[in-house]
């Protein structure tokens, strides 16, 4: 295991952790089940976390920022690796939102797991009590 994948998976302890079946079960089968698997697999190919403890109200940030560290060759290695696991995860969603055509219905709305989740799946973004 990783040094960032065990920093990742520390934020998200205590949790129990579920198959990514039962997370499609529980939190999206209204949405094709293929899609949020597949959404599910980027995240966690991606970002290095066990995407069994992610929950849909966790922030999408809490997996790109990096852990910290005293090492400042680690400290530099964590910061591009979360610059860049945002990055990539941003360009594959944004392929899909291209495809789905709503690039700009979704754009700076991402922030959740539930967000990325919905968005992937070409879902238009809900409008919450405080307009986001």
């Amino acid at each position: 295991m990783s040094a960032w994948k065990k920093a990742i998976d520390t934020r998200f302890s205590g949790r129990e952790e579920m198959l990514k079946a039962d997370l499609y079960r529980q939190f999206w089968s209204e949405l094709p089940e293929a899609d949020v698997l597949e959404a599910l697999g980027a995240i966690e190919f991606e970002c290095e976390v066990t995407i069994g403890l992610i929950r849909p109200d966790d922030k999408m940030a809490t997996l790109f920022e990096p852990p910290p560290t005293k090492n400042p060759f680690r400290w530099m290695e964590y910061q591009v690796h979360g610059g860049d696991t945002d990055f990539e995860l941003s360009m594959q969603l944004n392929k899909r939102l291209k495809k789905h055509g709503r690039v700009n219905e979704w754009r700076d709305r991402v922030k959740t797991l539930d967000d990325f989740v919905r968005a992937w799946c070409g879902e238009p973004p809900t409008v919450t009590a405080t307009g986001t």
